[in-house]
């Protein structure tokens, strides 16, 4: 869930009272589902560190380019540290960020990204909506991904494994996360892919037929 202002000033009051710092991962900002951008720690505060990437909001993992927004000081010596691990991105990387991150390019990338979320949202809404309170969830309020509850009683790596071998689906078990009984499921893919994907998802609830609390409500 995105922060309120006012969540975010009590975050910072909060972290100056204790002297403390903030790191703030930004990656899905600019891929918000109902709203226009979601306001950032920079600014708010001196000491804060902002990271972010390309491979959410921007839609291009495979360039493996980040950055991060902090102090003059520490990002002195956050260079120094990533000579070690790094040294330098492909140029190829480089070329290619320099040009999602342009000023007509970037806006362009961020439209996209927020017109697909958008639009897969409804369509995964509609099919938690029509599985007769066998899944739940908590709208995300940003991003492609969502925790899906499911009222059935199967541990969600036993389901998992199940999806895997008898649907070719993969999903994240809530297990890992600690939340049994959820999985995590991406819907950025294109809308056919990920109403198939869903339809796997189903089918493998129904081929088994796992003990599910029907009429469930709630998330």
């Amino acid at each position: 869930m995105a922060l309120t202002p006012g969540e975010m000033d009590d975050i910072v009051h909060l972290a100056d009272r204790h002297g403390a710092w903030i790191l703030s991962d930004e990656v899905y900002r600019g891929a918000e589902r109902a709203t226009g951008p979601v306001p950032s720690f920079w600014g708010r505060y001196d000491r804060v560190l902002v990271t972010n990437s390309l491979s959410k909001a921007y839609g291009l993992p495979g360039v493996r380019v980040g950055w991060v927004v902090g102090p003059d000081d520490v990002v002195e010596r956050l260079w120094a540290r990533t000579d070690y691990t790094t040294i330098a991105p492909p140029s190829v990387s480089d070329a290619l960020a320099r040009i999602a991150l342009s000023p007509g390019v970037r806006p362009r990338i961020l439209a996209r990204a927020r017109e697909i979320i958008r639009h897969n949202f409804g369509l995964l809404t509609d099919w938690i909506e029509s599985g007769d309170g066998l899944f739940s969830f908590t709208p995300p309020d940003a991003g492609a991904i969502a925790m899906l509850r499911y009222h059935a009683d199967v541990p969600s790596l036993e389901l998992a494994e199940r999806l895997r071998v008898e649907q070719s689906l993969l999903i994240v078990p809530g297990a890992h996360f600690g939340i049994e009984r959820t999985m995590r499921l991406g819907f950025g893919p294109p809308a056919e892919e990920l109403l198939a994907g869903l339809d796997r998802l189903r089918e493998g609830f129904t081929a088994r037929a796992p003990r599910a609390a029907h009429g469930y409500s709630g998330a």
